[in-house]
């Protein structure tokens, strides 16, 4: 008999399963299981690693909104900040190409 997981897990179990999928390389995957921990605990610290996947996969725009969607939050949140800049400069890189 396969082993069932529950679909009603904590959001810190869809974070480390996302967490494992964007080291892996599987960034659409990724994607998936940190919007399921976003419904489950809306948190700043999961938006980051959302937008760092959607950064990574190059979706600029989708990556600034949640960055901009933090300092909405918490307008002292560096990470944010950084994270905006660091889409720039990837920007910058690609237009250079």
């Amino acid at each position: 008999m396969p082993d069932i997981i529950p679909l009603d897990l904590p959001a810190s179990y869809w974070r480390g399963k996302a967490q494992q999928a964007q080291k892996n390389g599987s960034y659409p995957e990724a994607v998936r299981l940190y919007r399921a921990a976003l419904r489950k605990h809306d948190d700043n610290a999961i938006r980051r690693d959302l937008a760092r996947t959607y950064a990574d996969m190059r979706c600029l725009t989708a990556s600034d909104r949640l960055y901009l969607e933090n300092l909405a939050r918490d307008a002292g949140d560096s990470d944010s900040l950084y994270g905006l800049a660091r889409n720039r400069s990837l920007a910058g890189d690609e237009q250079s190409m």
